[in-house]
């Protein structure tokens, strides 16, 4: 999956928030701390996540907001 990372940077939901954007990545972080970084070949990492389940509801939330831009 193809990321356009300048939609992404105008498209979140309020709880989320790019803390570094860079024409190759984007770092997001929720109100809960959770960091989450996408590169622009569809790759994704979570971190900080209290639990594997909590990682993976904030991936596919995160996915499902990116591929709407």
């Amino acid at each position: 999956m193809k990321l356009d990372l300048s939609k992404i940077k105008r498209g979140l939901e309020d709880d989320l928030v790019i803390t570094i954007w860079t024409p190759h990545f984007v770092v997001i972080r929720n109100v809960r701390g959770i960091m989450i970084t996408l590169r622009k070949d569809g790759r994704m990492i979570v971190r900080n996540s209290d639990s594997e389940a909590e990682a993976k509801a904030t991936a596919i939330r995160v996915l499902s907001i990116v591929s709407q831009l």
